[in-house]
């Protein structure tokens, strides 16, 4: 659920673009981004058989769909930035001030934890999301961004479902329904029409007379 939902940042990373004057969207493209967010419904509410048995997915998916929305923001936002200052530079202060509201959102949990139970599979855990999926990881991205731009580096984000759903499959056994087939289609298909409906927006500057 959660990759699928996250594929949609190419579509905010559009929205956004549009609302800051980065790029215009045709019809098509709304059309796209659409069709997209009933991508996302399919994922979302297919999983009302699971809420008879008391295992609703409803918050998480919500919560999931803030962070893509708030990881096409930091998309858009962050062109700018990396252009000027380095990516690794940037990267860390974007996790150093992630990290604050993180800890503080913690501290109860860390105050009532029985450290001696924390094996070392979990330690290992930290080490990944903290050192690869994190920090490598908005290395990566910030340096696509600034390469590539924006939009193009959004789109590398559609290859998170396939992968996730399948490592789920092979290493966790999650069962895939005909719900996360459809919203996956549907969703792939939206951004599809979104990349072709968006053109770049170019500021034209008139030359200045020559005097003499």
């Amino acid at each position: 659920n959660s990759a699928l939902i996250l594929a949609s940042s190419p579509i905010f990373v559009a929205i956004f673009g549009a609302l800051f004057k980065i790029e215009r969207l045709s019809v098509l493209a709304w059309i796209g981004i659409v069709l997209s967010f009933v991508g996302i419904a399919f994922v979302i509410f297919g999983n009302a058989p699971l809420e008879e048995a008391g295992k609703s997915n409803l918050l998480g998916d919500v919560l999931t769909l803030g962070a893509a929305i708030a990881w096409g923001a930091y998309t858009i936002l962050v062109a700018p930035v990396v252009k000027h200052h380095s990516p690794i530079r940037v990267s860390a202060i974007s996790i150093m001030f992630g990290t604050i509201p993180l800890v503080l959102l913690a501290t109860p949990t860390f105050l009532t934890l029985d450290w001696s139970k924390v094996g070392l599979n979990s330690w290992l855990g930290v080490l990944y999301s903290g050192g690869l999926a994190i920090a490598l990881g908005y290395v990566l991205w910030n340096r696509g961004v600034r390469h590539i731009g924006s939009a193009r580096t959004a789109v590398y984000s559609n290859l998170i479902p396939v992968l996730a759903a399948i490592i789920a499959f092979f290493v966790r056994g999650d069962a895939l329904t005909i719900y996360h087939l459809i919203g996956a289609v549907v969703i792939l298909a939206g951004i599809a029409l979104t990349r072709m409906g968006r053109t770049e927006v170019t500021v034209e500057i008139e030359p200045e007379p020559i005097e003499g």
